[in-house]
């Protein structure tokens, strides 16, 4: 429950989410809480699957079922339009970073998952709101606020109390 709350200060730092964007936002956070809640169910599918399966294997069957679901879900969203509209380059570099540091960072995440607790990794995955919030303020100058410092040490903290017990 300590690191979930280190996540919302880190992520919403005026502690509060601005909905009065428009729909948009909403529809955008729905789709984010959509999302969390299938990578986690997929962990949990993914760290049954690694009890008989290597780590190679079991990343690749991810990966491809993703490729399959999002284009379902493309499909029952009437979004191909769009898609179509995607230029040659842009798509060579959706490719060459889905392949590099997305397939890469897989096969990284599925290798600890062989050791580490599903519940554990769910705990561990909420760092991912306080790298970016880190990318932003080492590589593009953007400050942090005291809310999002206190966060980042909320989950650093309990990242650490985490990963001491594996070890």
């Amino acid at each position: 429950m300590l690191a979930l709350a280190g996540a919302y200060l880190v992520s919403f730092p005026n502690l509060h989410v601005n909905l009065a964007t428009g729909q948009g936002t909403l529809k955008a956070a729905m789709f984010a809480v959509g999302a969390a809640a299938c990578w986690g169910i997929g962990t949990a599918f993914s760290k049954y699957a690694l009890k008989g399966t290597s780590y190679p294997h079991v990343t690749a069957a991810r990966f491809g079922l993703t490729a399959i679901i999002s284009l379902l879900f493309i499909g029952a969203s009437h979004s191909a339009g769009a898609v179509s509209q995607i230029t040659q380059t842009q798509f060579f570099y959706l490719l060459a970073i889905t392949c590099s540091t997305g397939l890469v960072a897989l096969l990284i995440y599925y290798y600890g998952l062989q050791r580490v607790a599903a519940s554990r990794a769910a705990v561990l995955e909420l760092a991912w709101p306080l790298s970016a919030v880190l990318i932003g303020w080492l590589f593009l100058s953007q400050g942090l606020t005291l809310t999002q410092a206190l966060g980042a040490g909320v989950l650093t903290a309990t990242t650490y109390k985490i990963l001491e017990k594996e070890i």
